[in-house]
């Protein structure tokens, strides 16, 4: 039968892959995927896993022969085939193998479309919460983080935070693994399992600080907000209190008032030539003073490139003096970028 023949083409491209055989390890395996399509309607479970299994194996043997691309498209095919099989542990040991090549192959190639893809297919088939989704998480983000794009990562951070935040509110019921979701199978205990959190929880906040740099000079001042807003929401769950949180805070909120500022005028609201130049001059000084502080070292209870309370007020105070010798409302402050350390471009809708 066609199947014994692939199965037996694909254990013995495993054994000359084990001896280091490359060349012929890929002859094998190639042999067994093409028995393997000749099988009606692919065949059962059973046949399928062994489908699966030659493609992962495929896939190490282009890694090892340096072959990224080859590799890549290998770990997708097996990684859709695993995903319409019974749970099986190695799915999770897939994925970690294929953020492995996806971090090996460099920031020009990699995918910003697979991490969300993957994260969602981990919590479908690992169940929310459980090790192995805490896990594929971690491999998601360490992906994204090793080519430089921890802003992708962001996510998969925030999601893996607030699981381990609520493991620690219920106890830790049902959660095991170590710190980074990579331990055992013994249970973390109490301290452990807060500092978890709390770590999580500071690489969450940071991985979204710098992906609203990106999403400001996009023009996307939503979704600015909304990771703001998420990242101030972890800061608080460390410190409260702290000078780095009461300068997030101003910084959200001057945030909402340029999407208030933005919002009135795409509604078409009246205002005139000078109204409009004076605003552009603020959005201008804001700017300005948002690169000059971004390139001052970082201070203690600072956020690197925040603007603080007081520069926050003091940019207000301005405006309402102009506005009252003018007889008109003060306008809303729209400012520049308010997030991790930044490149000095301005966002788009701030550019002159």
């Amino acid at each position: 039968p066609a199947s014994i023949v692939a199965v037996v083409y694909a254990e013995c491209g495993r054994t000359l892959a084990l001896a280091d055989r490359l060349p012929q390890a890929r002859d094998r395996l190639l042999k067994a995927l093409t028995v393997f399509d000749l099988i009606p309607s692919g065949g059962d479970d059973a046949i399928r896993q062994q489908l699966a299994a030659a493609r992962a194996s495929l896939a190490r043997v282009h890694r090892r022969s340096g072959h990224l691309p080859d590799a890549q498209s290998q770990y997708l095919e097996a990684l859709q085939l695993y995903a319409n099989l019974p749970l099986s542990e190695d799915l999770s040991g897939l994925i970690g193998e294929f953020c492995e090549v996806l971090a090996e192959a460099g920031a020009e190639t990699f995918p910003v479309s697979v991490p969300p893809v993957l994260c969602e297919l981990a919590e479908e088939r690992f169940g929310e919460g459980s090790d192995m989704h805490l896990r594929a998480l971690r491999d998601v983000a360490d992906a994204c983080i090793s080519v430089g794009k921890r802003a992708i990562a962001a996510p998969a951070l925030s999601a893996r935070a607030r699981l381990l935040r609520s493991a620690c509110q219920g106890g830790g019921r049902g959660l095991v693994g170590g710190r980074g979701g990579r331990g055992g199978s013994r249970r973390s205990p109490a301290a452990m399992l807060s500092a978890d959190a709390e770590a999580a929880e500071e690489e969450a906040a940071e991985a979204l600080e710098e992906a609203v740099a990106g999403k400001l000079e996009d023009g996307d001042l939503e979704g600015a907000i909304a990771a703001w807003a998420e990242a101030l929401q972890f800061r608080e769950a460390v410190d409260p209190d702290s000078e780095l949180v009461e300068s997030m805070r101003a910084s959200l909120a001057a945030l909402r008032q340029a999407a208030a500022a933005q919002a009135d005028r795409g509604d078409g609201g009246a205002s005139d030539a000078a109204e409009d130049e004076d605003a552009d001059g603020r959005i201008t000084e804001v700017c300005t003073a948002w690169e000059e502080h971004s390139e001052q070292p970082q201070g203690a209870g600072s956020h690197a490139g925040a603007p603080t309370a007081d520069e926050t007020r003091e940019v207000s105070e301005e405006e309402a003096e102009e506005a009252s010798a003018r007889g008109k409302p003060a306008a809303t402050t729209r400012p520049g970028m308010l997030s991790g350390p930044s490149s000095g471009l301005r966002p788009a809708w701030a550019q002159p």
